[in-house]
């Protein structure tokens, strides 16, 4: 399972950055 790169928290349904390519969780997808 993916993991948030900014607080490590498995993801199930992660955003991915379409500027730097990072998978994010949904508390931490917006800059």
């Amino acid at each position: 399972m993916p993991k948030c790169d900014y607080c490590g928290a498995e993801v199930y349904l992660p955003y991915k950055c379409k500027y730097c390519g990072g998978i994010f969780c949904a508390e931490h997808h917006l800059p």
